[in-house]
């Protein structure tokens, strides 16, 4: 048989392999089923990974090197989005601390302002009734002071009708 058979070629490509077609290990390909995607390319073509036990590049020197740079690069990138979702955390745990920190801040300004309206409203209860106990003690005042004016009046009323009543001779009650 020669190596470069057309029947051969074609099923190599179409995935079936052509009986007498010669070597079955360096033709076959795998089984739909043998066959699995791993992973899909930007263009939207799946890439397919071999399982086949049957299979002799799988154990080439070469196959191993890729699969281990395949492997490394996934572990490089399962490292990356790792660190990327620690330093997420990290944000997300910074600003719920901020997001805390800042309501602290508002609890106390809220506090202090209630505290201050409390103390504002004690003060002015407090200046009114200094205010009234003021006007309170300005109208004794003042009544005392009408009270010893009608006194001082009274007295000079009487004093004057107790000098006219010597002069006359006859008293007036006083009044």
């Amino acid at each position: 048989m020669g190596s470069t058979n057309p029947p051969a070629a074609v099923a190599s490509t179409s995935g079936a392999s052509v009986a007498g077609a010669g070597d079955d290990d360096f033709f076959t390909t795998p089984s739909p089923l043998q066959a699995r995607p791993s992973f899909s390319t930007a263009g939207g073509l799946d890439v397919f990974d071999s399982t086949s036990s049957h299979s002799s590049a799988q154990h080439s020197p070469g196959t191993k090197c890729k699969r281990g740079a395949l492997d490394h690069k996934c572990d490089t990138l399962a490292e990356a989005f790792y660190r990327s979702s620690i330093d997420t955390l990290q944000i997300c745990l910074q600003l719920e601390q901020e997001r805390t920190r800042h309501e602290r801040m508002l609890e106390t300004e809220c506090t202090k302002r209630e505290e201050m309206r409390i103390q504002h409203k004690r003060e002015e209860k407090e200046c009114d009734e200094r205010i009234r106990a003021r006007d309170r003690d300005m109208v004794m005042e003042m009544v005392r002071l009408l009270a010893s004016q009608a006194s001082g009046e009274q007295d000079a009323r009487q004093n004057t009708s107790n000098n006219n009543n010597t002069d006359s001779s006859f008293n007036l009650p006083a009044l």
